[in-house]
């Protein structure tokens, strides 16, 4: 299990952290809070959503991943697969020629 951000500032909210893509990357499950900029690039499901500055809400979701290692394993398959359908750098690049017309 990776531990995401989980601050109640306003770049809290507004960044998804380097970690975060790293972690659905290697295929593990995340747990990290619910932010308009986590709405914006993945889909709902891949990682575990907590409330900000809600430590009991962090531990209850820790605890449940470590209680279903069936739910955090799939948890980790969805993350890997949506990195590799959104985030790999091939994929980027690619996107990024497009938006510049290139």
């Amino acid at each position: 299990v990776v531990l995401g951000i989980f601050g109640e500032t306003e770049k809290a909210s507004a960044v998804v952290p380097n970690k975060v893509f790293e972690a659905m990357a290697a295929g593990r499950a995340v747990v990290t809070m619910a932010s308009p900029a986590l709405r914006e690039l993945l889909p709902p499901g891949v990682v575990v959503e907590v409330p900000p500055a809600d430590p009991l809400a962090i531990a209850a979701a820790v605890d449940h991943l470590m209680r279903d290692a069936g739910f955090a394993k799939s948890l980790g398959i969805r993350a890997r697969q949506c990195f590799e359908e959104r985030f790999r750098p091939r994929k980027l690049v690619m996107e990024l020629h497009v938006y510049l017309g290139s």
